[in-house]
């Protein structure tokens, strides 16, 4: 029974890794599209460091904003908007699997450690 638990818990990590990793290629890939159309806003979201900051940043922050508050639906280019909506479905995706990964561990794992 464990070695079941163990085995869902490590599918449910490889999923959210997953995911995690799809969001971040994503992200880089809407950066990458922010460069090329509209340079000062690259500047203004410090593009070039974006990635490599530990800590989130105001710069960082004002970008998610822009992406969840689906204020990017009045931008001009239309592949900005389809890399911003993509984003948003990964984030859901990631969330789900977060949250997935937890009921298990919180609500099936003791279960399945006392049997």
């Amino acid at each position: 029974m464990v070695t079941i638990a163990l085995t869902v818990l490590l599918l449910l990590f490889s999923g959210t890794a997953l995911c995690g990793l799809r969001f971040q290629a994503a992200l880089r890939s809407l950066l990458t599209r922010i460069r090329q159309t509209d340079p000062e806003w690259f500047r203004q979201i410090d593009g070039e460091h974006f990635a490599n900051q530990r800590e989130l940043s105001s710069h960082q922050i004002s970008l998610f904003n822009y992406i969840i508050q689906y204020r990017d639906q009045s931008h001009p280019a239309p592949f900005i908007k389809q890399k911003c909506q993509r984003i948003r479905i990964l984030v859901r995706h990631t969330v789900r699997w977060l949250m997935a990964m937890f009921v298990w561990i919180f609500l099936t794992m003791p279960l399945a450690i006392m049997l």
